[in-house]
Parts: structure tokens; sequence; C-alpha cells
């Protein structure tokens, strides 16, 4: 008994560790944004943001309710921070260090996924790119609303793959709900994606086997027809909106594909798979011009090796939680292919890509962390 409770605490302190170190280098980024003009995503919304935090500090001081009109998300995330506002001192350094704690909690929450869905060394490769990118780095020390996203999804996660023993199944289903409310203020255009990630989790919840296995498939293909049928319907006056969203984002230097502009149903498919394959993995070689394209064009790189890796990953982690991973791969596909309808521009694709990439990272880290143990039995089998 001494030896199992020696390895909780072993496994326990290691998810430790990977939160502070993630924590240390995401406070060192902060300092580097505080006192330098190095970080890209400084500016921009973050002075939007900031400015909405105040009024919604002001507002707060006046008795009032802070501006939160629910598609306005300048004033959603500014009511949302403006409690941090109403401290003494530098408050968009408090913004920035609490942004940071995120971003190394969702860290840890991967790291905990994959140790769950196969070991500790899954769980270190998967956690490694969140933890060190530079652009995640850099995202995650200013008031930017991605790490905030990213915990989310990644405490979503957790709790299906690895809730705490004092969280029953109802408490999970509470947790959760709140946790998709959260998601849903700072990010409600998501809204259809998550849709779509919880009836395949619904449909697939059982992994049977046999006769009832066509049960399982035609429940699938019902939610795709489903989702398919309500996208054409109500997707021709959203890829129009999505249409106006890239002509807005293809400018400036990191611009790409600019004057493609999916805005029919036959367009948006047909340009589905090119858009999602920019939103995850560029920049490539021949849009590199300067060191930080070539920084993020290595970073891209690694997320393709991951995603090579996160075919075996996926098959592996569905034997421990069918349901889950089938709901995983949905969500990433759906929301690679949604952004990539959207986005015309490296800075901002780097920024919004964390939201699914960090899918990857923990599929092709069990990929990668399976084929080691394989072959190190293969090769103790030879001795």
């Amino acid at each position: 008994m001494m030896w199992w409770m020696s390895l909780i605490r072993r496994f326990s302190r290691d998810a430790a560790v990977v939160f502070v170190v993630s924590l240390a280098a995401r406070v060192v980024a902060v300092a580097v944004t505080a006192t330098t003009d190095l970080n890209p995503y400084s500016g921009g919304d973050t002075e939007a943001f900031a400015r909405a935090a105040a009024a919604g500090a002001q507002s707060l001081l006046a008795g009032r309710v802070p501006p939160f009109r629910i598609l306005d998300v300048h004033e959603v995330w500014g009511a949302l921070l403006a409690p941090l506002w109403l401290l003494p001192g530098p408050n968009r350094l408090y913004g920035q260090i609490w942004i940071a704690f995120l971003g190394a909690a969702a860290v840890r929450n991967v790291y905990i996924v994959g140790r769950r869905l196969h070991s500790p060394s899954a769980g270190a490769l998967a956690a490694a790119p969140i933890a060190a990118f530079p652009s995640l780095l850099f995202v995650h020390s200013t008031i930017l609303r991605e790490a905030f996203v990213l915990y989310c999804l990644t405490a979503l996660a957790r709790i299906h793959f690895a809730p705490e023993d004092w969280l029953g199944r109802w408490s999970r289903y509470g947790v959760s709900a709140v946790v998709l409310v959260l998601l849903f203020l700072p990010r409600w255009e998501n809204a259809p994606v998550y849709a779509l990630v919880i009836a395949v989790a619904i449909v697939t919840s059982r992994r049977v086997r046999g006769a009832n296995s066509r049960l399982v498939a035609g429940g699938i293909g019902g939610v795709g027809l489903a989702v398919a049928v309500a996208g054409f319907r109500w997707g021709r006056s959203r890829l129009d909106w999505l249409a106006t969203i890239r002509r807005r984002r293809a400018h400036g230097r990191t611009a790409y594909l600019e004057g493609i502009y999916p805005d029919t149903v036959p367009k948006a498919i047909a340009f589905s798979g090119i858009g999602a394959a920019y939103f995850l993995f560029s920049p490539f070689p021949w849009m590199v011009s300067t060191a930080s394209d070539f920084v993020v064009m290595v970073e891209g790189t690694i997320t393709l090796g991951y995603t090579v890796a996160s075919v075996r990953g996926a098959r592996v982690a569905a034997e421990e939680s069918f349901s889950g991973v089938a709901a995983l791969v949905v969500g990433l596909l759906a929301g690679a292919i949604l952004y990539g309808l959207a986005n015309a521009n490296v800075g901002t694709v780097v920024r919004q890509r964390q939201m699914m990439t960090w899918v990857v990272f923990l599929l092709g880290a069990v990929g990668v962390a399976d084929a080691v143990t394989c072959r190190r039995a293969g090769e103790g089998d030879i001795e």
C-alpha cells in the first residue's frame, strides 16, 4: 500500500512542477511585455479591453452593473476583468499575472489528462509545447482572453477524463455547465462547435459492439446530417459574416491568401481544408520573412508532427474513453474549419489556434508515448 501512496504523491508533485515551471515562464514573459515593446500582442485589443475593464470598475464603484452586451466582446471581457481594476496599483499588471496563472493552470490540466490517458511521459509531451511555445507565452502575458478560453476547455477535458474523486456524476455535469457558460461569454461564436461536441459525446457515450455498433454509427450520421442541414440553412447568412471578417483581417505583412472569400456553401466546402491547414500550421516556409516568422514556423512544424502522431494517439486514447476522444476530434476539426474560413492573417491565427492545438498536442503525445512504449517492449522481448 505504501508504494501506491508514494506513486500518487510523485504524480501529484509532477503536476505541481508542470504548473510552477509554466507559470514561471509566463511571469518572465509578463516582465518582458511590461518593460519592452517585443510582444506583438501587447497592443490592439488589449487597449480596448483595458478601457472596458476600467469603465466596468467605475460602474461597480458607482453601484451599477458594468456594461455587458453579450455580443460585444470588449464589454463582456472588460466586465470579467473589472474587479482587478478595483485594486490599487498597476491594474493591467494584475490582469497579466492572472492570465499567466490561467495559462499555467491550462498546461497542468493537459498534463493531467495526458497522464490519465496513457502515462506521465505522454502528459509531459502534451504539456511541453503549450508551456514553452513563444507565441503562447506572449499571448498569455497580456490581458487577451485566449488563456481564459484555453483554461476552460482543458478544465472540461480534465473533468471528463480525469475527474477529482470528490466530483460525483451530477457534480461533474453541474461544474461542466458552469464552465460552458463561462466559455460562451468571451467566445459566443464558438457555440455551434460546443453544441456539436456535446452531441457527439452524448451519441458516443457508450462504446458498443456487434449489431449495436450500427446504432452508434447511425446516431453519429444522424447528428452529422442534422448539423449539415442546419448549417446549410443557417450557413448562407453566416458565410457572409465569415467572409466579412476574413476581408477585415486580410491585411498587413502576415496576411495570406488575400482575395479568397468563401461566401457560398460550395466555396466554403472547397476551401475548408486549405483554410484549416493554414489556421493550424502557418506560416509555411514560403511565408517566412523575419526571425519571428521563423520561430512561429518552427511551432507550426512541431504542431504538424504532433498531428501525424495524433492518428495513433486517438486510437490508443479511444480505448480509455471513446466518447471523449470522438468529441475532441470533432471539436478540433469543426473549430479549425470555422476559424480557417474566417482568418487570413498569421498574427490572428497564432492567437486563436491555441483553442484547438492543445487537442493535437494531447493526442499526438499519447501516440508518441505509446510508440516508444511498444518499441521498448519489443526490444525487451528480443533480449
